[in-house]
Order: C-alpha cells, then sequence, then structure tokens
C-alpha cells in the first residue's frame, strides 16, 4: 500500500493562515492542553473528538484499542504511518506527538472510569484520503468494500 498521501480536505476555516509550526495558538501550551489541541487537529478526523474512531480500520482509543501496546511502538506507528495512516516524522515537532499520545492515553482512561466523553469537533481538522481516491462520504465510511 503506497504511503504517498495529501491533505484533502480541512473542515471550515483557518488551515491556510499558518501550517503545523505556525500554530500561534499551540505556543504557549504543555502537558494534557497541548496533547488536546494536536490530537483534535490532527488525528480526530479519523479517531473521532472523543476517542471513538469515525474512519473504517482507525483504532478507537475509547474502547481501549492499541491501549496496551507500550508508548515507545505507539509513537514508532505514529512517527512513521501504520495501515492508512500516514507518517507525522518531521510534519509535527516530536513533543507534540508524545503530547498527543498522553491525550490518547488519558482518553483511555477516562473512557475505563466511564467518564463522559463529550469532545466537540475542533473548528477545523485534517482528513486523510490515499492519492487517487475521490471523498466522498461513502468512501470516508467504507474506504475498502468488498
Amino acid at each position: 500500500m503506497t504511503r504517498t498521501w495529501y491533505v484533502l480536505a480541512v473542515a471550515l476555516v483557518g488551515l491556510l493562515h499558518g501550517g503545523a509550526h505556525g500554530d500561534n495558538d499551540f505556543d504557549a501550551l504543555s502537558g494534557l492542553a497541548l496533547g488536546r489541541q494536536v490530537y483534535l487537529r490532527y488525528c480526530a478526523g479519523c479517531h473521532g473528538p472523543d476517542g471513538l474512531a469515525v474512519y473504517t480500520g482507525a483504532p478507537s482509543f475509547a474502547l481501549g484499542e492499541r491501549m496496551q501496546r507500550p508508548d515507545g511502538v505507539l509513537i514508532r506507528s505514529i512517527r512513521g504511518g501504520l495501515g492508512d495512516m500516514p507518517s507525522w516524522e518531521n510534519k509535527l515537532p516530536d513533543i507534540w506527538l508524545v503530547e498527543a499520545l498522553g491525550y490518547v492515553r488519558d482518553i483511555a482512561a477516562r473512557a475505563q472510569a466511564n467518564a463522559p466523553l463529550t469532545e466537540e469537533w475542533p473548528d477545523y481538522y485534517f482528513i486523510f484520503v490515499p492519492m487517487g481516491r475521490d471523498i466522498t462520504r461513502e468512501w470516508w465510511m467504507n474506504p475498502n468494500p468488498p
């Protein structure tokens, strides 16, 4: 499977005002606050804002999927990409990846404790589609039909 990806859509407003490293709204953040913002912008398009996946094949972190794996394994998957997920290596600062993983683990812990997961969709976020594919709602919900 090709790892050549491109950003197909950005929901609503704001992407063109700055790139990943120009996100001034992230500059003052750290810890879970930074992880939450990184997750919502770069991960929620597939994994859902509340950790319940919206893209077929993406793990649902709120259900504990992949959470048994050590941090090092998960960071390698994030950096290198896995399956339909693109690589984030050299696209986002390493600290953003680490803090996003911390936020993912927080989602899983809150879900396991039966805490409410009421995260709303951010104003804008990334959605990824393999090169050469047209995006439609039907494709997004079932990218690999039989």
